[in-house]
């Protein structure tokens, strides 16, 4: 059996969308990332940047901006500099937790580029790209407005020779009340 289809995980991460999550308008996330193209030794360390802005009066609902630098290469057998610049903007879903503050959030529909340089290869390439994910933010009272995120990302190039990526990042949010 195959991988699992985007538009299946993409289906599961919506079915419980719906929920008050937390009482802010924006936030924002910056975290060292791990990214890792399938089907190669494309594996890169870097950085993960988004900011999300909450638009309806359930609070479930977000628009987001997607960013991400990967330039530090894992892989012993070469030199070269290989790198990844990714931009996205979309939806995330929160799923329903009350009005706890840790959150469960897909989001999809992330739209945007894909730029990687590969020099070793000679390849040096930019695509639209489509993106999904998931991620889980701890926070609490006392850490408020702060708090910590994990995600992970599928990047799918569009109409395009290069292969899809995984994305995962930990790091810190800043939410703005």
């Amino acid at each position: 059996m195959g991988a699992p289809r985007p538009w299946v995980i993409l289906g599961l991460l919506l079915a419980p969308a719906g929920a008050f999550a937390s009482d802010h308008q924006f936030d924002v996330f910056l975290a060292p990332s791990y990214l890792q193209v399938t089907g190669s030794s494309f594996k890169l360390l870097g950085w993960h940047v988004s900011g999300a802005a909450v638009v309806n009066q359930a609070r479930w609902l977000s628009v987001v901006g997607d960013a991400s630098f990967h330039f530090a290469g894992l892989d012993d057998e070469t030199t070269a500099e290989r790198t990844e610049a990714t931009a996205t903007l979309g939806l995330r879903f929160t799923v329903p937790k009350g009005r706890a503050v840790r959150n469960l959030f897909g989001q999809v529909a992330l739209l945007g580029a894909i730029h990687r340089s590969v020099p070793e290869e000679d390849v040096s390439a930019a695509a639209a790209a489509v993106a999904i994910g998931a991620g889980y933010d701890l926070t609490s009272e006392k850490m408020e407005p702060w708090g910590f995120r994990i995600q992970a990302d599928y990047i799918q190039p569009v109409s395009s020779d290069l292969g899809h990526s995984w994305r995962a990042s930990f790091g810190v949010i800043y939410r703005f009340h």
